[in-house]
């Protein structure tokens, strides 16, 4: 499996094409894509009125998070060189590149919501804006109950050092910010 700083070259690249070319008379490769996409296309129809619906991307959704957390915690998530004149603009330049990108994921999960028609892409566009801007708005009320959730975990392990050694190195840290960041998640 390929980690975050390895890339596995895409299925038109050219080092992606000369091994499927090599390995293509040997695997018989031209005879299993057909049968895969009769089975997408045909046996099991994926198709949903008439086209493939875009999934939302694991991909995306991974650098959604990762600029939340920059967002949220600037200084230790950010950037290193961020001063008091440019900390805002950084938080509201990645703030806002992080809500374009979870817009469109939230269109696209939209569209397997019960009820979706496929014709009507203007709602499902006007719902994602309006439960991303409502994700929004939670942003300030999840960082204050980090904090708060960071300030305890400090005062009870007499072993820690300061609240960014407990941010930047308690493993745990990663699944309440996790946890805060889900919609609704404020009232909890």
């Amino acid at each position: 499996m390929n980690g975050p700083s390895e890339t596995r070259p895409s299925a038109t690249s050219p080092a992606r094409s000369a091994t499927a070319s090599r390995a293509a008379p040997e695997w018989d490769i031209g005879s299993v894509v057909d049968r895969l996409r009769e089975s997408r296309e045909v046996t099991h129809s994926v198709r949903f009125h008439g086209r493939i619906r875009e999934l939302p991307s694991r991909a995306a959704l991974g650098l959604i998070i990762k600029d939340l957390y920059a967002a949220l915690f600037p200084t230790h998530f950010g950037r290193h060189d961020l001063t008091d004149e440019s900390i805002d603009f950084f938080v509201g330049a990645t703030l806002n590149d992080a809500l374009l990108s979870l817009n469109e994921q939230i269109r696209r999960g939209l569209q397997f919501a019960p009820g979706f028609d496929a014709e009507a892409e203007g709602q499902l566009r006007a719902e994602a804006i309006v439960a991303t801007r409502a994700f929004a708005q939670e942003l300030p009320d999840i960082r204050n109950k980090l904090v708060a959730d960071l300030a305890a975990a400090f005062s009870g392990d007499p072993a820690a050092t300061s609240v960014s050694e407990i941010l930047l190195c308690y493993r745990g840290v990663n699944a309440i910010i996790h946890h805060r960041l889900r919609p609704g998640a404020t009232v909890s």
